[in-house]
């Protein structure tokens, strides 16, 4: 009888356990459904990495906008324009959506567990013709994302 007992209770941690593991699953594959609430460009001189005062200025508007969120996600994704090595801009890409990460977080406040690792992309995914002075400038950019919950 005692183990009829044990069976019968281990059982019924056995249910409520899978009702957990399903409960987590269910919230972890819905990670990836996220609604943009936001979203900036900050462009770049070529071969810079600095970010202006007016794109400083906009980080600034949009990490207020995330902080008031609730479970909110920022996507960095950084570009460079064609000019030059592929490998180069891919590091370049890189640096920029890590500057822009180290501004949000030190001067927007962003706790980094809100931020997705950066995404450099290099000269991959142009917004605009690399073929004109303009087009090059309009692909040396880092794109910001506020996924909100």
């Amino acid at each position: 009888e005692t183990h009829r007992q044990n069976i019968a209770a281990h059982a019924q941690r056995i249910s409520e356990s899978e009702k957990d593991i399903e409960t987590h699953t269910q919230r972890f594959m819905s990670l990836a459904d996220f609604d943009v609430k936001g979203e900036t460009k900050v462009k770049f001189d070529v071969g810079s990495t600095k970010i202006s005062k007016e794109d400083q200025a906009e980080l600034q508007k949009l990490a207020e906008v995330a902080k008031a969120q609730t479970g909110y996600i920022v996507e960095v994704i950084g570009y460079a324009d064609a000019t030059g090595d592929a490998a180069v801009n891919t590091k370049l890409s890189e640096d920029r959506a890590k500057a822009v990460i180290t501004y949000l977080m030190q001067q927007g406040q962003v706790p980094m567990r809100h931020i997705v690792a950066p995404g450099a992309m290099g000269e991959y995914g142009p917004a605009a013709s690399n073929e004109t002075k303009s087009g090059r400038a309009e692909n040396r950019r880092v794109k910001w994302n506020d996924p909100f919950r």
